[in-house]
């Protein structure tokens, strides 16, 4: 079973995913101590806090294109309802 998590180690994987896929990515910095990151391949322009976010929602774009904010299951609410389920 592989088990990984949210952490700094994984940015640098995430990164290489995306530029593996063809993706420009660039850190935006907004102030001295704050930047996002950026990615851009074809018609896709992502921004995210960070590398993980960047690459879910490449992931996204590349999935439903244009039309990602059509999708409309709540499966958000449903997934929560169930596990605060006793």
């Amino acid at each position: 079973m592989i088990q990984i998590g949210e952490a700094a180690n994984t940015y640098n994987p995430a990164l290489n995913l995306l530029t593996q896929k063809g993706y420009s990515i660039r850190a935006v910095i907004l102030d001295d101590e704050k930047f996002i990151w950026e990615a851009t391949y074809r018609n896709i322009k992502i921004s995210a806090h960070d590398p993980l976010t960047l690459l879910g929602l490449a992931n996204l774009a590349e999935t439903y294109g244009e039309q990602w904010q059509e999708y409309s299951n709540n499966l958000y609410d449903q997934f929560l309802d169930k596990s605060l389920e006793k």
